[in-house]
């Protein structure tokens, strides 16, 4: 997947926090972005997945105009870690994963074999299998994002029709 940006301005009343950014990144680049603190570099990955409406510009997804997608659409194709979450509930690491499956369903939808093999694969990646019955709240830091990495595997995983199932 190939994404393209292309004249992003993004400002706050009169002050340009970004100005005119282009970039590309085709499928399997790994990008860094760096520069100092409140140099706009959160302000940026923020507009690419859609937290701030920019003030100019496009960002695109394989050509497809990632702005103007529908909220659905854009979670199929892009998920987002962010460097830090606070998350109120008492969910398990399961449950966690299994959010990521959301964009795929119709309200109060069950949940499908074929969900619960992503997510299971989707925690094998990141070595949080053994895991999955423990509370999300017990875990140290560095355990939750690997969760949030999983639940983003698994929400842009594509599956096919399953039968319902209820977790072992």
């Amino acid at each position: 997947m190939t994404l393209e940006i292309d004249g992003l301005r993004w400002s706050v009343d009169a002050l340009r926090i970004i100005d005119d950014i282009r970039l590309t990144v085709d499928t399997g680049a790994f990008v860094g972005l760096i520069g100092p603190n409140g140099s706009g570099k959160s302000t940026l990955l923020r507009c690419i997945y859609r937290s701030l409406k920019p003030d100019a510009g496009t960002i695109s997804l394989d050509g497809a105009d990632l702005l103007g997608m529908p909220p659905r659409e854009a979670a199929r194709k892009m998920a987002v870690v962010l460097q830090e979450s606070s998350i109120q509930f008492d969910f398990t690491v399961q449950e966690m994963a299994l959010m990521g499956r959301t964009p795929y369903k119709s309200a109060f939808e069950p949940d499908t074999n074929d969900d619960w093999e992503i997510v299971a694969d989707a925690l094998a990646q990141v070595d949080m299998l053994d895991f999955r019955e423990r509370s999300y709240g017990t875990l140290s830091g560095g355990e939750k994002q690997r969760v949030l990495i999983a639940r983003a595997g698994a929400a842009v995983a594509v599956s096919g029709a399953g039968r319902t199932h209820q977790p072992s």
